[in-house]
C-alpha cells in the first residue's frame, strides 16, 4: 500500500500481491485479519486514521515524506538539479543534509567497520 501511496488498492490487488494468483480460500479473511492487526499497531502509535478502507479497498493516508521511497525520490531529484547547478560538491552537501551522510555525519556515526554485530565482533569493513 505505501509503493501505492495516494491510490486506493482492491482487496482483490492486495491478494493478488501477497499470493501471486495462489491465493487460499481463506485470503480475504486473512486480509481482513491482517488489516486489523495493522489498525491496531497504528492506533497505538496514535495514528489510527492512516489506515483507510471501504468497500473498494485499502489506502494508506500518508504524506510523500513520511515515506523512504519518496524521499529517496526526492533526493534522487534534488541531487540531479544540484549536478546541473553546482557539480559533485553540491551533490555531497545535499546527499549530508538530507540523509545525514558525509562529512557532516563523521562527527555523530562511527563508521561502519567499526559497528559491532551482536554477538559476533566487528564488522570487517575493510
Amino acid at each position: 500500500m505505501l509503493l501505492n501511496r495516494g491510490r486506493r488498492i482492491s482487496r482483490e490487488a492486495v491478494i493478488e500481491a501477497m499470493w501471486g494468483g495462489a491465493a487460499p480460500s481463506t485470503a480475504r479473511s486473512q486480509v481482513h485479519n491482517a488489516v486489523t492487526v495493522i489498525r491496531a499497531h497504528l492506533a497505538e502509535l496514535g495514528a489510527p486514521e492512516v489506515l483507510d478502507s471501504g468497500p473498494s479497498g485499502y489506502e494508506l493516508l500518508v504524506e510523500p515524506e513520511q515515506v523512504d521511497i519518496s524521499r529517496f525520490d526526492d533526493g534522487v531529484r534534488l541531487a540531479r538539479d544540484a549536478a546541473v547547478r553546482g557539480g559533485p560538491r553540491r551533490r555531497r552537501g545535499c546527499c549530508a543534509a538530507r540523509w545525514g551522510c558525509g562529512a557532516a555525519s563523521r562527527s555523530r556515526t562511527p563508521p561502519a567497520r567499526s559497528w559491532k554485530r551482536p554477538g559476533r565482533g566487528s564488522w570487517s569493513g575493510g
